[in-house]
């Protein structure tokens, strides 16, 4: 969240719990993502190939952030930290996007 940058940034004690605040709505939007994204592809996948299904979802996910914090952490020294958030956000719509314009959120089989 760039807010939390912005507060941040002015370095006054008084918006320290303010920072916190925010922290607290990233872990509880975090939550709420992992159960929803383990959710959707229990409910998705064939009762055939679940597991397999769960598995790769955790595989990719570790891949995600593993490589996520590494190329963040990269942008952040080489380019600063607003055009790393910058750019977090522009890949971020640019995900929406595709998920929007793909299959993704067609249901399973027959309840069409």
């Amino acid at each position: 969240i760039p807010a939390i940058g912005i507060v941040g940034r002015l370095g006054v004690p008084l918006f320290y719990p303010l920072i916190a605040v925010l922290f607290a709505a990233i872990g509880i939007t975090w939550a709420a993502i992992v159960v929803t994204s383990t959710g959707l592809v229990t409910r998705l996948a064939p009762d055939i190939g679940r597991s397999e299904a769960l598995g790769v979802h955790t595989a990719v996910a570790g891949i995600g952030v593993g490589t996520g914090s590494v190329l963040g952490g990269w942008s952040a020294g080489a380019l600063g930290y607003e055009a790393t958030f910058t750019l977090s956000g522009v890949v971020v719509l640019a995900a929406v996007g595709l998920v929007l314009r793909s299959d993704a959120l067609v249901g399973p089989p027959g309840t069409e």
